[in-house]
This record gives structure tokens, sequence and C-alpha cells, in this order.
């Protein structure tokens, strides 16, 4: 105001044209850019207006920050917001967890097929010493069979011909396959001889890997396996869904009133092409050349064994191995219903009951181990669900042995 009145005379700071220039200059200096926009709402006829509105916004800007800056008092929804942040917290994790066991499982089995074609070309300048080409036919391909070609004369690719169930290999860059199963390089899943699996047998206190046997305790006695011996079904027998069904097999006479260890056949096509179709191991002492075996149906499809199909191995054992000598009698009844043992949804309310550190501490140790769980039928022989055991008595249980993972053709597991 004091430069408005040495600026102007005393008798011109009256006229409405002065004042409006004097509001303009004082609103082009204001600093706070919410006090310009009161002014400009406003919009004051004279100075001392726009000096008045000014004040008083600044004092009602104060007063709103000695307000806000006392202690804020905590509402209801503070507290629910700070119950609910570790359970958000604890699900996230978890979906990590599924996503990264997802990918390590797609990894493995999305194997792709080296591409082949059905126009066998002449060529002169490459040759493949892995398919025994003699001398004289290294520059050129033999000519493709007639099944590979269309009626119209457009080729057609062989590998949309093969069944969808087969595994597609890679290749190295010299040509040697990759096995589907180990993922070693030299040979394919069929010569694959890698066994999948563990058997504990809680009789002999030993673990079995393979061939080979690892005894729990020094002090247990335990034998060499004798010659491995197929064992086949004696009828054919109906496997209804969702049941456990007792089978009976045949064995060999000469293992009559001996230590059998009765074991799945891992490459048996009637287990291993069927998600949750499985056998239990069990060790007997045949006084006859047929035993039962309980075959477990986690499907909701029915199957039927053939006669003579191998399903089994049976493998003697010493005597010295095992606590008792009897037989292991299984229930005689049939198509016991069975809950399914695989699901595909994760149950959060299952964690419910734990305590915020023990939800912590499982949640870091699955995802310290999350490429051992299965989160559907390709990654199965991974985990092992149990719920159908042999009635063994005072005896231990017998577990159930581990298979291979089975076809790319099924989807995920339905409860």
């Amino acid at each position: 105001m004091t430069l408005a009145e040495d600026a102007y005379r005393p008798g011109e700071l009256v006229n409405p044209f002065v004042q409006s220039q004097l509001v303009d200059i004082f609103m082009d200096g204001l600093v706070e850019d919410h006090v310009a926009k009161k002014l400009i709402r406003n919009k004051p006829n004279t100075f001392d207006e726009a000096m008045r509105i000014a004040a008083f916004e600044q004092q009602v800007t104060r007063t709103f920050e000695i307000h806000r800056s006392g202690d804020e008092t905590p509402m209801e929804v503070d507290s629910v917001t700070q119950a609910t942040d570790p359970m958000r917290h604890l699900s996230n994790k978890l979906d990590e967890i599924l996503m990264l066991t997802k990918s390590s499982t797609s990894d493995h089995s999305s194997n792709q097929a080296r591409p082949r074609s059905s126009n066998f070309e002449y060529s002169t300048n490459q040759y493949n010493p892995h398919q025994h080409n003699s001398q004289d036919n290294r520059h050129f391909q033999p000519k493709g069979h007639s099944r590979h070609f269309s009626t119209q004369g457009s080729s057609q690719s062989y590998s949309s011909s093969r069944p969808l169930d087969r595994p597609r290999y890679q290749y190295t860059p010299d040509g040697r396959p990759i096995c589907f199963s180990c993922n070693t390089p030299g040979h394919t899943r069929r010569h694959c001889r890698r066994t999948f699996g563990i058997i504990l047998d809680f009789n002999s206190h030993t673990l079995r890997f393979g061939s080979e046997i690892i005894p729990l305790y020094s002090k247990t006695p335990h034998g060499p396996f004798t010659k491995v011996q197929f064992t086949h079904a004696r009828t054919s027998n109906h496997i209804s869904p969702c049941s456990v069904n007792v089978v009976e097999i045949k064995i060999p006479p000469h293992v009559k009133n001996k230590c059998v260890l009765i074991s799945p056949l891992d490459n048996c096509k009637f287990f291993h092409d069927q998600p949750g179709l499985l056998m239990t191991s069990s060790i007997h002492q045949p006084t006859s050349t047929s035993i039962y075996v309980n075959v477990i149906n986690e499907t909701g499809s029915s199957f039927r064994i053939k006669h003579r199909e191998v399903l089994a191995v049976a493998e003697v054992i010493s005597p010295e191995a095992t606590h008792t000598d009897q037989t292991f009698q299984l229930c005689s009844v049939q198509h016991t219903p069975a809950n399914n043992a695989f699901s595909s949804v994760f149950d959060f309310k299952s964690l419910d009951h734990r305590e915020p550190g023990q939800r912590y501490r499982l949640i870091a140790l699955l995802k310290q181990h999350g490429n051992i769980f299965a989160v559907d039928d390709l990654s199965l022989g991974k985990t092992d669900v149990v719920k159908a055991t042999l009635d063994t008595g005072a005896n231990p249980p017998v577990r159930l042995k581990p298979y291979k993972p089975v076809s790319k053709k099924f989807g995920r597991f339905s409860n």
C-alpha cells in the first residue's frame, strides 16, 4: 500500500481503474497458489478487499495446520487392516510359490520335438553320422514314405501324426537325444535306467534305491535281492472309480514259503499312463502261487485289468531282513470308496489357526522346497499322498512306492 501511495497521487487511488491495476499487481506477486485462486474466484473490486480476502485465507490455512499437527486417533478400520495384512501377505507368498512350482514343472515337461520334414531333399553338403550312412549315399537322403504326403501333393508334417501322449525329445547339437525323464543326453526315456522313487521298508529297516539297499541301522542284517520275476494278473478284474480293489496275481513257484517283496513294475503301461491309478508295495510269505495286492483307483473312470497282464515284480529278500515271517493279510472287501487324495486348489483356511511366526516359517519352508510339490499330474512322482494302506495288524505299515510322471495328455486333477 505504501508503494501504491508513492506511485499515484492521493486523488488517483480512489479511481476504480487504479484499484483494478493494484489488485492485478497484488495477485501476480502472491506466492501461495491457493490464495491467488481464492482472489480469482471472488473478484475483489478494491485493493483493500483483496488484502482482507488474502489475510483471511492465510489464517484459515494456519488454523488447519494447527489442528492437523496433533496426534491422530486410530480408527477401527486401522485395527482391521493390521489384522488382514499378514494374511494378505501370506496369500501373495503362497501364490508366488505355486507360480514358481508351475514354472519349474513346465520347464521340465515342455521339451519340444526336433523339427522333422516330410520332404526329403537332396543334400550335397550335409552328412549325419548317426544314421549309419555308407560312403556312397552320404550326399542324398532317402525318399519319404507315401504316408507322409497328402493326396493333393502337399506335404504333411510327421510330428502332427504322432500320438499326443508320446514324449517329444530335444537333441544336442551333435544329434544325441535328451532323455525326457532324467534330462540326460545320450538315451531316450524308453531306455532310461534311472530309478524313480525310494522304497522305505519298515520291516527290514532299509532304504532301497533301485537295486541298492541302504540299512537304516548298522546292526540290521540284510541280504541281496535275487533275480527279479515278473508277476501278472491271474484273472480279469474290474476296477471301479474311486475305490480300493483286491487283485489276485500269480508268482513263480520257486518263491513259495519265502519272503517276497511285491513292487509295481516301473514301465507298466497300465499304471504309468493313468494318473491316480496305482498299486501298493507289500511283503508276503506265500504258501501258494497266488497272492493278493491292493490296486487303488483315485480317478473317476473305471478300468479293467486283463488276464495275464504283467503288473509287478517279485523280489526275494533274506529272512533275516524282516521282523516277522507272517504274510500280511489284505482286507477282503473290494470296491472300498476312497476320497480323492489330490487337490488342485490350495486351502488357505488350514493356516488360519497358525500363529504369525509359524505361518512365516511354513512359507519359508515351502519356498525353499517348492520344486518337490506337485501341482498337476505332469509332476506326479515327486510327491506321494497315501490314503489307503494295508492291514498289517501290529506290524509297521507298508508304504506306497512312488512312480514315474505320467503322460502329457492329462489335465489337472479335479475334486
